[in-house]
């Protein structure tokens, strides 16, 4: 699906956003490694195989045009471990997934790995937002505001995705505590609650 490559030299960017993101994955790399350009994101990926490609391309649609970054072959991000684990949860490790991907050739780790990243530039936009865009496919109208408020936040969102066309392992850290997870999944249901009182979905 995505290239990697070792950090060809000691110099790096300084990550925009958070001084520390944190990125989760089923797959292990050394310090320094580069993750990323993808041809398609893990999350892309689970929206060609549940048929929903639709609320990528509204997004792309809704762009800014100083907005440089695709989501459909970025690098994902968070800003603490425990919401990048709940991120990696939301990209859709089912069973439906994983087999779609094997027969791309694509394996899939069962055990995570959470590691800091560096980045820049990085875009920022709130997570719970994608949810509510799947939901509102039947209606237009309210789903190119959603997709205008995940681009331009005029409200004030909890768990934010970060995302950026390469990332670069600063190192490993340890995997978020069961309480930090639960915290992390409560931050992201009020989100979730918060877009239901504005469009309904």
């Amino acid at each position: 699906m995505g290239s990697g490559s070792a950090k060809q030299d000691g110099n790096e960017t300084p990550a925009t956003g958070p001084a520390v993101l944190f990125h989760c994955t089923r797959e292990s790399h050394p310090s320094g490694f580069v993750l990323g350009p993808y041809e398609r994101s893990r999350f892309s990926e689970r929206l060609e195989c549940e048929g929903k490609q639709w609320v990528d391309q509204l997004l792309l649609h809704h762009q800014p045009r100083e907005q440089p970054c695709s989501r459909v072959n970025a690098v994902y991000a968070a800003d603490s471990a425990a919401n990048a684990a709940i991120f990696l949860d939301g990209e859709g490790f089912q069973e439906e997934l994983r087999a779609h991907l094997q027969r791309k050739g694509q394996e899939v780790r069962v055990v995570p790995y959470c590691y800091e990243v560096q980045a820049a530039p990085v875009s920022k936009a709130p997570m719970a937002l994608i949810r509510s865009l799947e939901l509102a496919k039947a209606q237009p109208e309210t789903a190119s505001r959603i997709a205008v408020e995940y681009w331009i936040p005029t409200n004030e969102w909890g768990y934010w995705e970060y995302f950026a066309p390469c990332m670069t392992i600063v190192r490993p850290v340890e995997w978020p505590s069961t309480a930090q997870l639960e915290r992390a999944k409560d931050s992201y249901k009020l989100d979730r609650q918060r877009a239901r009182r504005l469009w309904g979905c």
